[in-house]
């Protein structure tokens, strides 16, 4: 069986802040489910941010976004 995997791309949007409290809110609602893989891919001046907030959370990974001039 193929595994699913769930990745947010964030491009542009929230900052450390933003991105704090968002993740606050996504791990209070959502409960580990083994039978996929979650990524988030926040923009490069949050993904410190997040990484720290999915410190107790191995069933969730980050990555980050490659950065570009545009």
């Amino acid at each position: 069986m193929t595994q699913l995997i769930f990745a947010a791309n964030w491009k542009m949007h929230l900052g450390p802040e933003g991105a704090r409290k968002f993740m606050e809110e996504f791990m209070d609602a959502y409960r580990p489910q083994y039978d996929r893989e979650v990524w988030f891919f926040p923009s490069a001046v949050a993904v410190q941010t997040v990484a720290n907030q999915l410190r107790e959370r191995s069933d969730i990974r980050v990555g980050v976004q490659n950065l570009y001039w545009e």
